[in-house]
């Protein structure tokens, strides 16, 4: 599942950096020394798989719920 880079800093925050959400990932200067990952709003993997985790479970009901329109008949 694909989300976009200001989907996951809304969705979801960062345990690894401490980012709330809406924050982007602040990155130790050792992980990104020169600044580019903070520069592209880049997130740590965490904070990743929890945004996809929070979405999946939406994503599944809709489907279900597409399924079950479809079989309607009017």
């Amino acid at each position: 599942m694909n989300l976009s880079k200001p989907d996951i800093i809304r969705l979801a925050a960062c345990h690894t950096c401490a980012a709330r959400p809406g924050q982007p990932c602040l990155f130790a200067r050792k992980d990104d020394p020169q600044g580019l990952r903070m520069a592209a709003h880049q997130s740590h993997i965490d904070r990743i798989e929890r945004a996809r985790a929070m979405v999946a479970p939406n994503k599944e009901r809709e489907a279900r719920l597409k399924l079950a329109l479809d079989d309607l008949r009017l």
